[in-house]
């Protein structure tokens, strides 16, 4: 799981795009059309983020289009492309001049105001084979959706996942603790002190960006602003519309005081601003005995995960999606291409386990093992992307995920509890400056109060007067306005 949240923070980062100057391209009002299989196959560009290595890559391209080809008469020309390399690759996509295609994009806000993605609200609306996947739940398209107009179809994500303290299982045994068990917060720092008492040689709670709590969210919403600098909303966002600075929302402040009380404590290390070890690594090797992070649906994990109570939530920020560059002359054609896989579970099962017999085998529980390609450890490794793959739940889960992982991942999305600003993107048209500087007060301020390291009261009186020279307030009345017209609607 630490890996695979180490790659959607990446994605989060490298999916960003940043594409230079561009003017928004015409709106075009497109309608879905039965797909009528050409004479000719036709071929569509796919770039795909992917694990460093990608064996039998090769093969299950071909496989993939023997079968696209005969059924719909379209070719995918994937290019698999790892993660610390996609940004680079993506921006060359959307700059070139070779055919446009499909791509993930981790953030949607810049590709949507550069106007670099096409709108699909319309194309998802009249298509008629798209309903009933499980990652378009309505709740969660609205999270690829920028101010109304859906940009992106949503992988499965972590959709439903929950945060918890994750415990080396050994000290969870001498606690009488088991895995899945639900706790407060209030529980978990109780028995951090515990294990500070009982365990003093050793990292009671790895930090994680710089904070003990690096692998969790707050309570708070940035409704529609990733830096949360322009106003958050409490709650979740699912209380009352009224924005705040994040230096006076209540749930940021208590967050900020339960840090400091356990930095103060001994909890964790004394350089947890510049601390980079990783944590399972840490608690594996008997060094440190916890730490908090996001976890999914699998069955399988090496540590006692303590779920924290009502923490399926996501914020109003848009997600990322696979798009369609907005300069393609077929959008029909790259939207058949994209949606078969989802709709059509062979091709689906291709993409995301490769060939049966040969990259996979199907245990006797329905559980798929993957196979290492001779002579190598690994071989065709995308099905460890199931969160971000299309057309994974319609697919054999991993045998480390348990035969039930999407049954259990389905009723997981169902307890999500999402903002009311869900969907909402807060642009700041004149107020740039502004935007800039409070936005740097913000990271450098809340970087530091969530590290445990610094004076609450004091630290968060500079940062509110900090937050109003650069021009703050302004920004929070401006936003204020776009909401309440967002939520008019």
């Amino acid at each position: 799981m630490k890996k695979l949240l180490a790659l959607i923070l990446l994605l989060a980062l490298v999916f960003s795009i940043s594409c230079g100057e561009k003017p928004p391209e015409p709106e075009r009002d497109l309608e879905w059309e039965a797909w009528v299989k050409p004479t000719e196959a036709k071929t569509v560009r796919v770039l795909l983020p992917a694990p460093s290595q990608v064996n039998a890559a090769t093969a299950v391209r071909e496989e993939l289009n023997r079968v696209s080809e005969a059924r719909y008469g379209i070719r995918y020309e994937l290019t698999f492309v790892p993660f610390d390399r996609y940004r680079e690759q993506t921006e060359e996509w959307l700059r070139g001049t070779e055919t446009p295609g499909i791509l993930y994009a981790g953030s949607l806000i810049e590709p949507v105001l550069e106007g670099r993605i096409l709108d699909l609200e319309n194309l998802f609306a009249t298509d008629p084979n798209v309903k009933g996947v499980l990652s378009f739940d309505e709740a969660f398209l609205a999270a690829a959706r920028v101010n109304g107009k859906l940009y992106a179809l949503p992988a499965l994500g972590l959709a439903g996942q929950r945060q918890a303290l994750l415990l080396d299982p050994d000290i969870a045994r001498f606690y009488g603790r088991t895995d899945l068990q639900e706790i407060t917060m209030e529980e978990a720092g109780a028995l951090l002190s515990m294990i500070r008492r009982d365990f003093p040689d050793r990292i009671t709670a790895v930090p994680l960006d710089g904070s003990i709590l690096g692998g969790i969210g707050g309570a708070w919403d940035r409704a529609g602003d990733a830096t949360g600098a322009s106003g958050v909303l409490a709650a979740r966002g699912r209380g009352t519309a009224d924005l705040t600075s994040i230096f006076d929302n209540a749930e940021f402040i208590e967050c900020c005081r339960t840090v400091r009380n356990w930095y103060r404590s001994g909890y964790t290390v004394p350089n947890v601003l510049e601390y980079a070890e990783d944590p399972a690594s840490l608690v594996r090797k008997k060094e440190a005995c916890a730490y908090f992070s996001g976890i999914g649906a699998e069955a399988e994990s090496p540590f006692t995960r303590l779920v924290l109570r009502d923490s399926a939530w996501a914020e109003s920020l848009p997600g990322g999606g696979w798009c369609i560059d907005a300069r393609t002359e077929e959008p029909l054609l790259l939207w058949t291409a994209l949606t078969n896989l989802w709709t059509d579970a062979e091709l689906a099962g291709i993409l995301n386990l490769g060939i049966e017999g040969t990259t996979y085998e199907v245990n006797g529980d329905g559980t798929a093992r993957l196979i290492a390609e001779p002579g190598k450890p690994y071989g065709y490794t995308m099905a460890e992307l199931w969160w971000l793959c299309p057309g994974a739940e319609k697919t054999y889960p991993l045998e480390t995920s348990g035969s039930g992982f999407y049954e259990t991942l389905a009723a997981l999305r169902a307890d999500v509890l999402f903002s009311k600003a869900n969907g909402f993107v807060y642009t700041a048209e004149g107020l740039e400056g502004e935007e800039a500087r409070s936005a740097e007060v913000t990271a450098e301020y809340c970087r530091l109060l969530l590290s445990g390291t610094a004076d609450v009261d004091k630290t968060l009186q500079e940062a509110r007067e900090r937050w109003k020279e650069a021009g703050g307030e302004k920004l929070l009345a401006d936003k204020q306005n776009k909401l309440n017209a967002f939520l008019s609607k």
